[in-house]
């Protein structure tokens, strides 16, 4: 048992040894490519190794990212990330992301949006512009 806690101990202490010069904090997702976690807005984990995110892009638009994550055992690292949608401007900011089935729902500004995630299509399945969180009142 000794032996199993010292090969495992040593290959936590060699694995975090490859993260010494990165500027992110160990709970970020390490993006090799760019050595910085981009700033996401929502976020909503289907397993340990898939996650949909939203975060900006180029001026005021934003894209809905698929992450393939893989564990080290230390560190969460980013092996591929696919754009699955670009939104308009008039999306604003994401506040919630969920999935249900196939489908990943997000609320914005414009109200709730469904994206089909095998076809990629998305569509506005409630409007209600201005701020869609004040839709539903709990507690009252």
């Amino acid at each position: 048992m000794t032996e199993i806690r010292s090969r495992i101990e040593g290959h936590l202490n060699r694995t975090e040894l490859k993260y010494d010069g990165l500027l992110t904090s160990k709970e970020d997702i390490v993006f090799p490519k760019s050595n910085k976690q981009p700033l996401f807005e929502a976020m909503v984990c289907v397993d340990n190794k898939l996650l949909y995110a939203t975060k900006k892009s180029a001026g005021n638009q934003r894209e809905v990212v698929q992450l393939i994550l893989q564990s080290d055992g230390v560190r969460l690292k980013c092996i591929e990330e696919h754009v699955m949608l670009s939104c308009d401007e008039d999306w604003g900011k994401v506040h919630s992301m969920c999935i249900n089935g196939d489908c990943l729902f997000l609320s914005n500004q414009r109200g709730i949006s469904k994206m089909d995630l095998t076809t990629r299509q998305q569509s506005l399945i409630l409007d209600a512009p201005n701020d869609p969180r004040k839709l539903t009142k709990f507690g009252q």
